[in-house]
């Protein structure tokens, strides 16, 4: 910018996604895909688009799951380490789609401690790391 470089932002195309999408269909994994706020950009319908059409071309063998972060910044990288945290503890793409949803509707629960970042509402005794009651209808099996 100060030598007068001229910035632009483009939209991903669903040609684009379709392609990443279908490379990791084909390796026989489900995918999980944390998309800009769909607010300001339209990258998250981009993304829709094209699962819309490698899930019907698939017949429901493998599962795309798309997740509004409502963010543009580290909230959005913060959900990558869960979903990536989440796969390693052998959690279903569902599974791991529904919670990480609850985590942006939650974002303020978002803990950073040192350089650990730790899972909001984890159950620990009845309370979240940050002192709030854990809700009883949320479900969080896979730290029983």
């Amino acid at each position: 910018m100060r030598t007068g470089c001229e910035i632009k932002t483009g939209l991903i195309s669903t040609a684009n996604f379709a392609d990443a999408f279908r490379t990791t269909l084909e390796a026989d994994q489900d995918v999980i895909y944390l998309s800009l706020s769909k607010n300001i950009s339209g990258t998250y319908n981009s993304a829709r688009l094209a699962a819309e059409e490698l899930l019907e071309e698939y017949g429901g063998k493998r599962k795309i799951r798309l997740v509004d972060s409502l963010n543009a910044s580290l909230a959005q990288g913060i959900l990558a380490i869960y979903a990536s945290e989440m796969r390693d503890r052998g959690m279903n793409v569902d599974e791991a789609a529904d919670l990480l949803e609850t985590y942006v509707q939650n974002e303020r629960h978002f803990h950073r401690r040192r350089s650990e970042i730790s899972f909001p509402h984890r159950k620990n005794q009845g309370k979240c790391r940050c002192g709030r009651k854990y809700a009883e209808n949320q479900t969080d099996s896979a730290w029983k």
